[in-house]
């Protein structure tokens, strides 16, 4: 498929048995091999020669085919037929005879050639045409009609099926004036038996390309010219399925896959999108008026900004809805208003249009979410951008602006924005420029925990817990998502996810310049007897139930990758009621591997009745080889015995 995308697959059983063997392995049917005339020799190749189910056996189903031949027409027309094949094994992998093929109405044309199903008795199940359905992807959002789906259920599935489907899209040449561009990966998050892209066009139009991550990696490239045409053809066999790690490398860095374009540079992008977004600034008073309600009282750059800002992420609904022509034409600002919805690119549109309305140079900056690896390099393409957000120059100072995170505050971005390399729109001048990262000290979160015990071990515990970056937009978010009157119970899982027992007794929250909550709670009891001692539990930035080392496996595949610098830090008072004293605290400790580090220590006061506990954990942005991994294992092996951190206390 021109874009596979990266989530958990299902594991897949494939069994070699003769022609016409029914192989009965548990109470589950296998067949290899179906003489049927309803079954193409590429099918039957496919089936004869899959791999035995030993082969696989952390796998719910594996790809036999996976094959697309395009022709590029000269004026720009495009006609793809694609071919997706599976073999099925249990009863999470028939998730996949489910089928959605999206496409837009206004330029694109889809059709299904052959859907069938080989059941595990050889018997073929054709899908009929009247059981084919066209459906909008938009549902109540009219601004983005175009947006249609082509599905469909495969029939008769079971344990052991194949399904093969093919279909073709026909896009005409109305994105960038017929301009081309095409991402096409071999491997994918199942095994795949055989991965073919081909591509036709006259040699005069030869495409350029690029072959991604295949070193060492036995990817064919095939080229046949007859007269002026040219075809070209890349095919892999037996792909091994990409092994999902925790913190490992995104998915451009560690798909095998060639990506193919005929836009001639960036700023032929830059420039496309420009004319796109243009009708969207002419004069509008109603648009005027709006401004100088919502900054009205403002007296700087920076609050007029802020207002606009907030008003448009707040008050226009956001839709993730983008497909085609729609994912990059603009709506007017009139019509998002009228509707109080839009995608990123009508909220941005609006935000820029009421920003320069107020005399704040602004633009339109597409980037690729959640993605921050350099985009520059790469042969320039439609498919490294999924999102709009707005760069702004107020008052000297450049402010990013995403207006579909109405979490984040003004002057914040979220963080899947972050890092990512953003090409700035302008007229005959965009440019590529980066999201900051943050920084560690304003990513993470500080927070201070005074305990004062009573005589029976029952407690009063105030807490002073600041959260700024990722953390705080989670919470904001969770915050405008909750009923008034159901924030008290928002507060209690909080301090229970910190691991703080105890009932809210009062709170307040607020939000100046970060995210603060001001917490009281009370403890019943949170002593454990031994003897005539108490074991207390001492409040660190480990003490939050679920954590779990996160690298288990025996063996590391990919690098280990941080994104995002962090921090954490706790500061934790225990005072003692008169009459008992602290008799055992535990040591300094201080851990560390490639990209992360942690120290704990605890203080005394002179009479033992206070124990103060300060611990750092940060974490740094950037990446570790796979022969690192030991040092990642036994970081978090320590780190998680700091849990369970005890102090030990008697009566004097």
């Amino acid at each position: 498929m021109p874009v596979h995308n990266m989530k958990s697959t299902p594991n897949i059983l494939l069994l070699r048995l003769l022609l016409y063997t029914v192989f009965f392995l548990g109470t589950a049917r296998y067949v290899t091999a179906v003489p049927n005339s309803k079954i193409d020799a590429e099918l039957q190749q496919a089936i004869r020669t899959a791999p035995p189910q030993s082969k696989y056996p952390h796998c719910d189903c594996v790809k036999l085919l996976d094959t697309g031949d395009i022709s590029l027409k000269p004026d720009g027309t495009q006609i793809a037929t694609y071919r997706e094949t599976f073999i099925l094994y249990n009863r999470t992998a028939r998730d996949y005879g489910e089928v959605v093929l999206p496409y837009d109405a206004d330029y694109q044309q889809i059709r299904l050639i052959k859907a069938q199903t080989v059941e595990p008795d050889g018997t073929v199940l054709t899908l009929n045409q009247d059981e084919i359905k066209l459906g909008g992807q938009a549902g109540e959002f009219a601004l983005y009609s175009d947006a249609m789906a082509l599905m469909f259920s495969m029939p008769g599935i079971e344990n052991g099926s194949i399904i093969d489907y093919r279909y073709q899209v026909i896009s005409h040449p109305e994105i960038m004036h017929g301009r081309y561009s095409l991402y096409w990966s071999f491997n994918a998050t199942v095994p795949v038996i055989r991965s073919r892209l081909t591509l036709r066009c006259s040699t005069a139009d030869m495409p350029a390309f690029r072959i991604l991550n295949a070193k060492g990696s036995e990817l064919s490239e095939y080229r046949k010219t007859h007269g002026s045409a040219t075809s070209i053809a890349w095919e892999m066999q037996n792909i091994p399925r990409i092994k999902i790690e925790p913190a490992m490398p995104l998915s451009p860095q560690i798909r095998i896959a060639v990506e193919i374009s005929t836009i001639h540079s960036w700023q032929s992008i830059g420039d496309w999108y420009y004319h796109l977004e243009q009708p969207a600034f002419k004069p509008d008073n109603a648009l005027v008026d709006l401004v100088k309600r919502i900054d009205k009282g403002c007296t700087t750059k920076a609050q007029c900004a802020a207002a606009l800002y907030g008003w448009t992420a707040t008050h226009i609904r956001y839709v993730g809805l983008e497909f085609g022509l729609s994912a990059y034409q603009p709506h007017t600002p009139s019509m998002v208003l009228k509707n109080l919805y839009g995608d990123c690119k009508d909220k941005a549109t609006l935000l820029i249009a009421m920003l320069r309305i107020a005399g704040i140079g602004a633009n339109a900056a597409m980037l690729e979410s959640g993605d921050n690896l350099p985009v520059d390099q790469n042969l320039p393409s439609l498919s490294s951008f999924d999102h709009v957000v707005v760069r702004a120059d107020v008052g000297g100072k450049v402010v990013w602006m995403d207006p579909t995170a109405s979490f984040c505050s003004y002057g914040d971005i979220p963080t899947a924005d972050r890092g990512a390399e953003a090409l700035v729109v302008a007229k005959q001048d965009s440019k590529f420029d980066t999201v900051p990262n943050y920084r560690a000290s304003t990513n993470g979160s500080g927070i201070t925990v005074i305990e004062n015990v009573q005589p029976d071990m029952s407690a009063v515990i105030e807490i002073t817990a600041i959260f700024r970056g990722d953390v705080e937009q989670e919470l904001e978010a969770t915050l405008l998502q909750t009923p008034e009157g159901d924030v008290k119970q928002v507060v209690q899982n909080l301090a229970s996810n910190l691991g703080l027992s105890g009932t809210v007794q009062k709170f307040a929250i607020s939000n100046r310049h970060s995210l603060t909550f001001q917490i009281t709670l009370k403890a019943n009891h949170i002593g454990t007897a031994v003897s005539n001692l108490q074991l207390l539990p001492i409040f660190n930035s480990m003490s939050g139930p679920g954590e779990s080392n996160p690298y288990t496996e025996s063996k590391r595949v990919w690098p280990i990758v941080s994104a995002q610098s962090s921090h954490l830090t706790t500061t934790t008072t225990i005072n003692l009621p008169a009459g008992w004293k602290f008799t055992g605290v535990p040591h300094e400790v201080n851990y560390s591997d490639p990209l992360q580090s942690y120290r704990c220590s605890c203080e005394l006061s002179s009479n033992a009745s206070t124990l103060v506990e300060k611990d750092y954990y940060r974490q740094e942005a950037g990446s570790a080889g796979p022969d690192s991994y030991s040092l990642f294992q036994k970081f978090w092996t320590s780190l998680l015995k700091i849990q369970s951190l005890t102090g030990v206390v008697q009566r004097s």
